[in-house]
């Protein structure tokens, strides 16, 4: 299995790493991890919500090597899903984000540095 840094989501298609192309959504790809555990993305998403009463951008833990924050209103035609466990860095650039990871790779984020960090600060407690 390839290391994903960040999935995102442009309508009906899905981009990993910026490298390969999956003519899918989010949900969908994330389904096919969520059913060898037995459960289901809305299952999953519930259940985040009742343990730590987070009512917005919803982190999505799947296992100890995949834990992905929204950086989007679940809205907007494209959407960026952030693995927390590979991060490296974040840090702020201008005002947008640059988002470093462990294998050296980078993605800048036109969104405020506090927002994202604040949404990835949050999802570590998940961890436990």
């Amino acid at each position: 299995m390839i290391k994903i840094n960040y999935i995102i989501e442009k309508g009906n298609n899905i981009y990993i790493n910026n490298k390969t192309h999956i003519q899918t959504n989010f949900r969908k790809y994330i389904e096919t991890f969520l059913e060898s555990q037995l459960t289901t993305f809305k299952g999953r998403v519930d259940a985040i919500k009742n343990k730590y009463g987070f009512h917005k951008l919803i982190p999505i833990y799947i296992s100890h090597q995949l834990c992905f924050i929204p950086l989007n209103n679940l809205k907007d035609y494209e959407l960026v899903y952030i693995n927390i466990y590979e991060i490296n860095l974040i840090q702020k650039v201008k005002n947008k984000t640059l988002i470093k990871f462990h294998d050296q790779s980078e993605i800048i984020i036109n969104k405020q540095f506090n927002s994202i960090y604040n949404n990835y600060k949050r999802a570590l407690i998940i961890k436990s």
